[in-house]
């Protein structure tokens, strides 16, 4: 299956960033993205330390603290800027470094022809609530079986209808209820899910060509999921709701759960049994070191995951060793393996100007958003609906 996003782009610069984050803080106050606080001073102990606060460090640390657990949660980013929480402002985020790692991908000769020496940008969210603060919105679910054929390669559990639960457990669908999206959606959980508040012309006449070609328009999370289907949002009256905002916001005031950000863990510490007692980490110019009772948690994205865990002393034997890392466990997929999705972008279609947003009047969108929550900031620009093929 083939997934094809129907997107356009643009950036401002940090300047531009700055002041509008200072608008937006004073007009919107409240509702924009939490300003997380670290409670003083912190336990020496835990029951569990969470590293990572994206949409598995925010989920784990969350329920965990449901118990009588004390819980830390370490994230080496900040709380999102004010910007980053009006859906419509999303390619916005490029513009302020702060909030990426930064990284780059290897030069290749073939690829990545638009970027400096060839080595392409791959951003990764370094802030509070990970990449669902800095993402385009879109919520998904893969084929149906895509999932099943984890579990027929020996992970029980990981079939479709088993994680189905799940999935609408943590959803708040703010559409239409049926009996059959009632089967597919959830109702009620921490995650808002709904569907884009706006759409320029041109994206509805490019889902009216697929259905001249043959595809009908589909919900992708419902038991079909081949043809067009106009994108559901992770947003709240046209706010961002990321990980952190679903499931931190609302229990942040847990005396058992600490969340401290900025704060870059460095090392796993292992005792002589090659168990995990505590992280070392970076806040500011000071190392600390936090010890734990049961179990760390490691949930710092697809890169900084198994970098940790190498750092840490748990990876390919060689790799440690060329590096004078001292070997706890020699595992030879630490680090290995990633896939990624390829993006296509850049391709350029001359469309009638009445098809497009409209920027000429910013006064006009603006009243339009701060009124209700309507118009083009209301929804991520750029993104429009995924065309799902059988090729």
């Amino acid at each position: 299956m083939m997934q094809l996003t129907i997107s356009t782009g643009s950036v401002l610069t940090k300047s531009v960033l700055n002041i509008l984050n200072v608008l937006l803080q004073q007009i919107f106050g409240s509702i924009l993205p939490y300003q997380f606080e670290t409670r003083q001073p912190l336990e020496p102990i835990y029951d569990f330390i969470v590293v990572g606060s994206g949409p598995g460090g925010s989920v784990v640390a969350s329920r965990l603290s449901e118990t009588n657990s004390r819980v830390l949660l370490l994230e080496a980013g900040g709380s999102a800027p004010p910007s980053a929480g009006v859906a419509g402002l999303t390619l916005l985020n490029g513009a302020n470094p702060n909030i990426f790692w930064g990284l780059k991908a290897v030069p290749r000769h073939n690829q990545g022809f638009g970027f400096v020496n060839n080595s392409i940008i791959y951003q990764q969210g370094k802030v509070m609530g990970g990449s669902t603060s800095v993402n385009a919105m879109i919520f998904s679910r893969g084929n149906r079986r895509d999932y099943d054929s984890w579990a027929n390669m020996g992970n029980p559990g990981w079939d479709y209808d088993s994680l189905l639960p799940y999935f609408k457990k943590s959803e708040n669908f703010r559409g239409y209820k049926t009996p059959l999206t009632a089967k597919y959606h959830g109702y009620g959980g921490p995650l808002t899910i709904e569907k884009k508040r706006y759409s320029a012309l041109y994206a509805r006449q490019v889902v009216e060509a697929f259905q001249e070609l043959g595809y009908g328009v589909i919900d992708e999370m419902l038991s079909h999921q081949i043809g067009v289907a106009p994108h559901h949002t992770t947003t709240r009256d046209g706010m961002r709701v990321s990980a952190s905002e679903s499931f931190l916001r609302p229990v942040v005031h847990r005396v058992n759960l600490d969340i401290r950000p900025q704060s870059l863990v460095t090392k796993i510490v292992f005792n002589s049994k090659k168990r995990a007692i505590g992280v070392k980490y970076l806040r500011g110019n000071r190392e600390y070191f936090v010890r734990v009772r049961k179990e760390v948690i490691v949930s710092a994205g697809p890169i900084n995951t198994p970098k940790l865990l190498m750092l840490s002393g748990v990876g390919p034997r060689q790799h440690l060793s060329n590096l004078q890392i001292p070997i706890v466990a020699s595992v030879e997929g630490v680090g290995k393996n990633l896939k990624e999705h390829n993006g296509v972008a850049g391709i350029p279609i001359k469309v009638n100007p009445d098809t497009v947003l409209n920027a000429n009047d910013p006064r006009s969108i603006i009243n339009q958003f701060i009124m209700n929550r309507t118009g083009g900031l209301a929804a991520p620009y750029g993104v429009e609906a995924n065309a799902l093929l059988c090729l």
